[in-house]
């Protein structure tokens, strides 16, 4: 659709020669635009880019873009973690705009703020006190940042969200000059994308045997808003939920030798009743401990490491007990058959049983 609508044909409708008027024109997309005019003289047919060369002037559209994401801790214990927007877009942003979180299908519609969070989200530019508190870019100009936060002596602290359960729900802006009254979730119209608050109150920590079956179970009432087609990726690397990103501080690259295709991604999430797993496959990476992030495929592309930022637990891979043909080479009396972990266990049971099992 074009981004200026109500023009028709483009001729005025009144004016004389020093004025112009349009009536009923509706800019439906944050930009800066030009107003071009063609005189409509015998030699000018007025159907043609070119015969628009006159500039009358410029004016600016400001609105936020769509299509935003961000995730943030939901608040379970102890002080809470920052909850911010960096990097907003748009056009003409400026301090003062706020954003309305609204648990509704379109911006505008919600009837009250949603229990755990504190208030609305007012930008301002960023300070070098930002950084050192939660790590925020130091020079994001006012417009195109956003926290949850309250004031302090010496500037503003971040505040503890504590939403529960966690969910998804609407960024709903209005810019400083629609004077939007912050109680008054009809004045935020302008749908700027999705935040998730994730909630979760019981770590996801997991044994995977090398050359055996690894997935990681979630008791999903404590993993909200966790839903059908989310993945996880393990990472080669470290995160500090008690540091200052708190759970969206996973670092380092993505293990190779787990997930359908090697590459350290799950499956997507499968759900059964309350639970949901995450399959990795059959685990070929080697020995030691990883970090378990987590992405919400569900609604968005996860697709680069970055996009794997909220740590969930960990995955330690084990050599396995048993591998076959070389555990024919010790003598073991049989004793039962086990739970097998892995293809070589099984294996290497029947030949304790003295069976052909896997020569066959």
């Amino acid at each position: 659709a074009p981004a200026v609508q109500g023009l028709g044909s483009g001729q005025r409708a009144s004016g004389d020669a020093t004025y112009s008027r349009w009536h009923g024109m509706a800019v439906i997309a944050p930009g800066t635009y030009r107003a071009c005019y063609c005189t409509g003289r015998p030699h000018t047919c007025c159907d043609a880019d070119q015969d628009f060369a006159t500039e009358l002037l410029t004016f600016v559209a400001a609105g936020a873009a769509g299509g935003h994401y961000a995730v943030c801790e939901a608040t379970v214990t102890g002080t809470g973690k920052s909850c911010k927007i960096e990097g907003f877009r748009g056009v003409g942003l400026q301090t003062g705009d706020m954003i309305m979180v609204q648990d509704t299908v379109t911006c505008g519609l919600g009837t009250g703020s949603i229990p755990g969070l504190p208030g609305v989200l007012v930008s301002r530019p960023t300070e070098m006190r930002d950084y050192l508190a939660d790590f925020s870019r130091p020079d994001w100009p006012g417009g195109q940042y956003y926290r949850f936060e309250k004031p302090v002596t010496r500037g503003y602290d971040p505040v503890a969200v504590p939403v529960n359960p966690g969910l998804t729900a609407r960024l709903c802006w209005c810019g400083r000059m629609d004077n939007c009254d912050p109680g008054n979730p009809a004045d935020f119209r302008t749908d700027a994308g999705l935040i998730t608050f994730l909630r979760l109150e019981q770590e996801v920590n997991i044994d995977c045997m090398i050359r055996g079956l690894c997935a990681a179970p979630v008791e999903l009432a404590k993993a909200t808003p966790m839903g059908e087609g989310d993945q996880l990726m393990v990472r080669n690397g470290t995160a500090e939920p008690g540091g200052r990103l708190g759970r969206l501080s996973c670092q380092g690259p993505a293990l190779a030798g787990l997930g359908p295709y090697g590459d350290g991604k799950s499956d997507r999430l499968k759900v059964s009743g309350a639970t949901g797993s995450y399959s990795f496959g059959t685990t070929e990476a080697v020995v030691g401990e990883y970090i378990l992030c987590w992405c919400q495929a569900s609604i968005r592309p996860c697709l680069e490491e970055e996009d794997f930022s909220f740590f969930i637990g960990r995955v330690t891979v084990t050599a396995p007990r048993y591998v076959f043909p070389a555990c024919v080479t010790t003598e073991v009396s049989f004793l039962n058959w086990r739970i097998w972990e892995t293809y070589d266990d099984c294996c290497c049971n029947y030949a304790e049983a003295g069976a052909v099992g896997c020569f066959d």
